[in-house]
């Protein structure tokens, strides 16, 4: 019998994630029912599994990795009948789906390609390669992508250095958090030891100092409101990417941090209320004197807690 054990180990912090897991089997509970659903980067298949105890009629399930897409199958099979799901084991950014891959319409489109950056697992470039397969009324989940803008003055904070690394053997033992039994039963079976650290971004919860200033939804994105995208033959994955910026003024030289959150209709998950690293870690901006600014982010390349992802440019008078 194949090992997946360190294939299962890189989701751990995923999907023993009570808060997000909820966020998503909640929405997928009140939208999957009899519908077609597809799971884009599915990894351990958790999202597929919460559609299928929905009710969903059909899923598909969308993995690039071809280890994670062996879990995934074998996850769900070992639980659903398989008439009623599809494991595809393709980059659906860049291979063009037809019938004989895709022959059902989706109803909901499911994808946790977000990561500690929130655009950095490629979104957009999920929405933008799989809106021709939507039906004309499909939910998106989530809805809608932003950030908030927290201004700490006169504070500079200096990035984590990963030193919050978790014993993983506990935490992916913590079952409740999965919120479906059988789910975590199956997973169980498949760990080893293995965690690596993240650097570069910054707990904001460790912060004793409350921001001066929240400026909520500095940016916000849905399917009916995209970023430019620069559409190029560069290679893989920045053959998309997104043009995204906005302004504000800052009084006082400090730090702004920014706040990276989720939404399904009147539901909102931020990323840094995530137990584990790295999407606890949020994106920090230094800045040295107080004026309008420009903050620009760039992640051409889909890194995870990359240097610089956010920048500013004061704006002249």
């Amino acid at each position: 019998m194949h090992n997946y054990r360190s294939s299962v180990l890189q989701y751990s912090g995923m999907i023993c994630d009570r808060t997000r897991n909820d966020f998503f089997r909640q929405a997928l509970i009140e939208t999957a029912r009899d519908k077609v659903v597809m799971d884009v980067g599915s990894g351990t298949g958790i999202l597929s599994f919460y559609a299928l105890e929905a009710g969903a009629r059909f899923v598909y399930a969308i993995e690039l990795q071809k280890e994670s897409a062996e879990v995934t199958d074998k996850i769900l099979s070992s639980n659903f009948p398989r008439e009623r799901f599809k494991v595809l084991n393709i980059d659906c950014w860049t291979e063009r789906m037809n019938s004989q891959t895709v022959d059902k319409k989706i109803d909901v489109l499911v994808s946790e390609t977000v990561g500690p950056g929130l655009f950095d697992q490629g979104w957009f470039h999920t929405l933008h390669s799989l809106k021709p397969l939507l039906s004309d009324d499909a939910v998106i989940i989530p809805d809608t992508v932003g950030v908030d803008a927290w201004v700490y003055p006169h504070t500079y904070l200096e990035p984590n250095l990963g030193n919050d690394q978790q014993d993983v053997s506990f935490v992916i033992s913590n079952k409740e958090s999965m919120l479906s039994g059988k789910f975590a039963d199956a997973i169980s079976k498949l760990l080893v030891d293995d965690y690596k650290p993240v650097e570069n971004f910054y707990d904001i919860s460790y912060i004793e100092q409350t921001p001066a200033i929240k400026n909520q939804d500095v940016v916000s994105y849905s399917i009916t409101n995209m970023p430019d995208l620069e559409i190029s033959e560069r290679p893989y994955p920045s053959h998309i990417v997104p043009n995204i910026w906005f302004d504000m003024r800052v009084d006082e030289p400090g730090t702004v941090a920014m706040v990276n959150k989720m939404l399904f209709r009147s539901r909102t998950l931020y990323l840094k209320d995530a137990p584990y690293s790295p999407w606890k870690y949020s994106p920090i901006v230094k800045v040295t004197q107080s004026g309008d600014y420009r903050f620009t982010y760039s992640n051409p390349f889909l890194g995870h807690c990359v240097d610089n992802e956010w920048s500013c440019v004061k704006r002249p008078v």
